[in-house]
């Protein structure tokens, strides 16, 4: 329910801002932009979502390319994840996060590790309460690589406003 909170208040702050905003102005509602003149990382995402709901895909990467990936992804993920609520199902759990619910290798066991996990049956405890065996570097290279996108998809706005496109 909070996310269209969210958007309700973003939609009436957006319709509060172009009403009252002088004809003619070059004011926009990016504090950053009216700053420093150039564009902030997020700089195009209001039209990229309203190209990409009106089906214009190809003018909404346009607009900022990061940003409108993120919304399509993340409204496809939140409408799927929003049908197996519904339905009933969930997801499924991976196959560690099946042994981990059924308790997972205890510490003694860990000391005695000389082998794979896979050796006697399944995952240590201490690879349960971190999300799996690796699923502290997946989880850290992957904000990485967003943070990585964040920065290029920056430096695309910068250079699409100095290219005067």
């Amino acid at each position: 329910m909070v996310p269209v909170g969210v958007a309700v208040v973003w939609l009436a702050l957006v319709g509060a801002f172009e009403w009252l905003r002088p004809a003619g102005s070059d004011l926009t509602l990016c504090l950053f932009r009216n700053a420093t003149g150039l564009p902030c990382p997020t700089c195009g995402t209001t039209r990229a979502v309203l190209a990409a709901a009106d089906g214009r895909l190809a003018d909404a990467a346009s607009f900022n390319p990061f940003m409108a990936t993120a919304a399509l992804v993340g409204g496809a993920w939140g409408l799927t994840h929003l049908a197996s609520r519904r339905s009933g199902r969930s997801e499924r759990p991976r196959p560690h996060q099946r042994q981990c619910a059924a308790g997972g290798r205890s510490g003694a066991q860990e000391g005695a590790r000389s082998g794979p996990p896979d050796e006697s049956g399944g995952p240590y405890e201490s690879e349960c309460a971190a999300g799996g065996r690796y699923g502290a570097l997946k989880r850290a290279t992957l904000w990485t690589l967003l943070a990585l996108l964040f920065v290029a998809n920056w430096g695309y706005l910068i250079a699409r406003e100095a290219g005067g496109s």
